[in-house]
């Protein structure tokens, strides 16, 4: 799913369109990010999550950090 249609499934409102041209058609879509960096992301989401642990939501409901440390499986 596009991060724009994933934005209004939960119920953003995204105003900014990028426009793609003037980038080459080869630079799109082609990031793959190593096991590593996935790791250090994966960790930087758990530690904000356990900073505040009834602050984050999912699909508008308040979940604990174990709910999103199971997502991230």
């Amino acid at each position: 799913m596009m991060l724009r249609e994933e934005m209004i499934t939960r119920n953003f409102k995204p105003t900014k369109f990028i426009e793609r041209d003037g980038y080459p058609e080869e630079h799109w879509n082609d990031y793959e990010p190593t096991d590593f960096y996935i790791q250090e992301m994966k960790q930087r989401i758990k530690q904000r999550i356990n900073e505040k642990p009834t602050w984050y939501r999912y699909r508008s409901e308040y979940r604990t950090p174990a709910f999103f440390e199971e997502l991230m499986k």
